[in-house]
């Protein structure tokens, strides 16, 4: 029965991974230099159009331009409802599955569940304010980017903390997707009835990456990839549903609902269910599920491209108050949405499997299990179509930091930046295995700055010079400033706290 299970597995990862690459996939020797009619910047004018900071959103909003407004007219935007599905999409994905580790970093009593849901709801609110804070900004000055908007703001013609933070997330964000390739994948090998190597994640993140990331982080265009972003949505749709239909507390028939029976049987101690032995409500702790909603709540440097979708092509509907009233329903109904996926992953994972619920909590569950099978399949589908997104944004950050000014970004240098910044992500994914420490870790490094140092830094510059003196923006920048402290110590606490607890969990005793 092994070779044909092996058979069956290796199949089906040949047809999922080979449904993302669109027949323009061609190998880097293949894809040849093209003239870029608009180029980022003009210090990288050169042969090869260049993918913005904000690459990974803009296939997802792209669509929008050709979207109708309410009023039926083309040239005024995107309706709100699409922009809206839009944002969904662009938050919703891998970022859901470490929040029930977030919560089991704080304690394992069921009970924490409440501060853990209400915190979630804050840091919600607090996301959708300072993307908000953008939108508001983006329509002030008509930016096209953050850096640009750093830029219009600061009077400087360098936006390099912009760039460098968008290398750094961007690049946390790849390492994660390449840590979950190989987790669920690993797992759909096992359950397929491979073992050994053949099971590794070491091999399933090698594999994927040289037959599938390779080549599709070297395509000419990722429009033809926008549409995988739907699958994303499935994937967390249907993890979602399975995690309630597998939850001892809604369902209890559940095979998770016994130790040492049903499904439990099969899984090592380690990621057995845990409750009521621990509790580090009165440590930093709590900072790890701040660093990780950050990531779960992140949109944030896409923004500017949102307000544009929203405004349209029309110059004078730009300015218009009404185009600031689409984007402010949107972030609302969008973040509801969102916040409502975040609390329901959060619940149902922590209530089955409490403290020893894994860095994506997928991996608790039995390979097995059909449903997780099913799940897992949709989630990888979901990362190897995103990631070269993500990997995009993160070239582009890289070159605007690291390329020498002046200098022409020919396809050769991209093709080069590609296979160093491959490489070096590639061997770190294969020597860490925790994607929530990397979840958590890049969250409190880099999310933080994204969601509230960067926005409220922004609006108190922007808004220093106002001569309109009002209660409303006395208090407005009290709390901006409120925010930039609870950023920078979030960053730096929760940094710390997320090393400790995966690497020296005694000391957060």
């Amino acid at each position: 029965m092994l070779p044909n299970r092996r058979f069956s597995f290796v199949f089906l990862l040949w047809t999922a991974t080979n449904a993302l690459r669109p027949t323009s996939c061609r190998s880097p020797r293949q894809i040849r230099s093209v003239p870029s009619a608009a180029t980022a910047s003009g210090r990288f004018a050169g042969k090869w159009p260049r993918q913005t900071p904000t690459a990974r959103f803009t296939a997802t909003t792209a669509n929008l331009d050709a979207a109708k407004n309410d009023d039926g007219n083309s040239d005024g935007g995107s309706s709100v409802a699409a922009a809206t599905f839009s944002l969904i999409k662009a938050i919703v994905g891998s970022g859901c599955l470490a929040l029930p580790a977030g919560v089991a970093a704080v304690s394992n009593y069921p009970s924490a569940l409440i501060p853990a849901n209400v915190l979630m709801v804050v840091l919600g609110t607090m996301s959708a304010y300072t993307f908000t804070l953008y939108g508001r900004l983006t329509h002030a000055t008509q930016a096209n980017s953050l850096g640009d908007l750093w830029k219009k703001i600061y009077k400087s013609e360098s936006s390099t903390i912009v760039s460098l933070a968008n290398f750094v997330y961007c690049f946390g964000c790849c390492l994660t997707f390449n840590l979950i390739i190989g987790d669920m994948f690993s797992s759909l090998a096992t359950a397929g009835g491979l073992s050994g190597l053949w099971a590794s994640r070491q091999a399933a993140i090698l594999a994927v990456t040289a037959t599938t990331l390779v080549p599709l982080c070297n395509l000419q265009s990722l429009a033809s990839l926008a549409p995988v972003s739907i699958i994303g949505v499935l994937g967390t749709v249907v993890s979602t549903l399975f995690l309630a239909w597998r939850c001892p507390e809604i369902v209890p028939s559940s095979p998770y609902a016994k130790v040492g029976k049903g499904m439990l049987a099969s899984i090592p101690s380690a990621m057995q269910p845990q409750f009521k032995t621990y509790s580090r409500l009165q440590t930093p702790a709590p900072l790890i599920l701040i660093a990780m909603a950050c990531v779960s709540f992140m949109a944030h440097f896409s923004a500017p491209d949102f307000y544009r979708s929203l405004a349209g092509k029309n110059v004078d509907q730009r300015k218009t108050e009404k185009t600031m009233a689409k984007f402010n329903t949107m972030t609302v109904a969008g973040y509801v949405v969102v916040g409502i996926i975040n609390a329901l992953t959060l619940t149902f994972g922590f209530l089955t499997f409490g403290g020893n619920s894994a860095g994506v909590v997928l991996n608790n569950y039995a390979n097995a299990d059909i449903g997780a099978s099913v799940s897992r399949l949709l989630v990888a589908i979901s990362v190897i179509g995103g990631f070269p997104f993500l990997f995009s944004a993160c070239r582009s950050a890289a070159l605007d930091l690291f390329a020498k000014k002046g200098q022409t970004v020919t396809r050769a240098t991209e093709t080069r930046y590609t296979s160093v910044l491959l490489a070096i992500l590639t061997a770190i994914a294969l020597v860490i295995k925790d994607a929530g420490f990397v979840v958590s870790f890049n969250g409190a490094l880099m999310g933080t700055a994204l969601i509230y140092i960067f926005p409220t830094l922004l609006f108190l510059k922007q808004s220093a010079g106002s001569t309109t003196k009002s209660t409303r923006l006395s208090l407005e920048r009290a709390f901006c400033k409120f925010l930039v402290g609870f950023g920078v110590v979030s960053s730096l606490i929760g940094g710390a706290t997320s090393v400790m607890n995966s690497y020296f969990p005694h000391l957060l005793r």
